[in-house]
């Protein structure tokens, strides 16, 4: 194995040291799992078979590590034989075998594979082979993983991230145009082969993309006819949090909803916390006949992570190392449905 990469920056360290004492001070009703032997006593309790870890905030922060255990914790739960690890993130822009590099580039952990992991991209492209076979064509906006993973189910690609100034499905369309003015909105032509809209994390979404968007969902022509063409969204995250500092970084359901609200229609979300994003896990693990309630589903975020966990009947962590304070724990306590079974300070103390 070889070393991480990077290390975990005192200012994350604090900030994580902080919300747990600070929820300490308040009595939270929520169980707080802060030691490895309470950790293991609560996974033999309830018979956890299988772990899944959200990406960003649980395992990193971009490519900073959220504990100075992380490694360590997360090659031996990897060789425990009495449990599986699956790492579920909403991120779109990175395959499977992108977000296993990752994972080693921040570990230095090469015992993973890329069958472990399950972004949002992979999951949209499953979605579509397994419901809608027929759908060869899809008009996308996000990254070269969203494109890369779509492509492997046979499904081409129109639109996608920009390249070197190039439009296209990897730049194929020539020199790119980031508006459009109204006599252009008009010259826009339909490619009548696309039967459904992608849509996921896009740091270069522009007007063009959202004006060609509209048009594949609402356009209606002797030889197009927008309304039946699927709509789908890799997830709906308004934020993500960057560096020690928090600052917020806006996410897929940025651009998400700016579509649906230029064309009035909702999307079908295939990622967190979709119950189709469990259907593909626990089919390609081989693990259709596992109760939910023998998995357990880490993550920072109470609206999807954890909402995810819940509405698939998993037990659910929410960790102090991303998106949620120790101020959102106490207003979790008050909801039903993105109410986390335990608080874990970080990954770190599992193991």
């Amino acid at each position: 194995m070889a070393p991480a990469a990077t290390t975990t920056p005192l200012s994350l360290l604090t900030a994580t040291k902080a919300s747990l004492e600070a929820l300490k001070a308040a009595s939270p009703n929520t169980p707080i799992i802060d030691t490895t032997e309470k950790m293991q006593a609560y996974l033999t309790e309830n018979d956890i078979k299988l772990l899944l870890f959200d990406c960003d905030g649980v395992i990193y922060r971009s490519t900073t590590p959220t504990s100075p255990r992380l490694t360590s914790t997360l090659a031996a739960l990897q060789s425990d034989p009495a449990l599986k690890l699956a790492f579920v993130t909403n991120s779109s822009g990175k395959s499977r075998e992108q977000c296993h590099e990752k994972m080693k580039d921040v570990t230095g952990i090469d015992t993973f594979t890329s069958q472990q992991f399950f972004p949002a991209g992979y999951s949209a492209a499953k979605y579509l082979k397994n419901n809608h076979p027929s759908i060869k064509k899809a008009y996308v906006i996000g990254g070269v993983g969203l494109v890369d993973s779509l492509e492997a189910e046979g499904i081409s690609c129109v639109g996608g991230p920009i390249v070197d100034g190039k439009g296209g499905a990897y730049g194929a369309a020539g020199d790119y145009q980031y508006w459009v003015d109204d006599k252009g909105i008009e010259q826009l032509q339909c490619d009548e082969g696309v039967q459904a809209v992608v849509i996921g994390m896009a740091k270069d979404f522009n007007y063009r993309m959202l004006t060609e968007a509209t048009m594949y969902l609402t356009h209606k022509s002797s030889s197009f006819d927008g309304s039946k063409t699927l709509f789908l969204s890799t997830n709906l995250d308004p934020f993500d949090v960057i560096g020690g500092e928090n600052r917020r970084q806006p996410a897929a359901g940025c651009m998400v909803k700016a579509v649906e609200f230029a064309t009035d229609r909702e999307s079908i979300t295939v990622g967190k916390p979709s119950k189709a994003l469990w259907d593909v896990i626990r089919s390609e693990l081989e693990m259709e006949e596992l109760p939910p309630s023998k998995v357990l589903m880490i993550g920072d975020r109470r609206d999807t992570d954890i909402r995810f966990g819940n509405v698939c009947g998993m037990r659910t962590g929410v960790v102090l190392s991303g998106c949620t304070t120790s101020d959102d724990i106490l207003e979790m306590e008050k909801q039903t449905i993105d109410r986390a079974d335990v608080i874990i300070p970080h990954v770190g103390i599992m193991k």
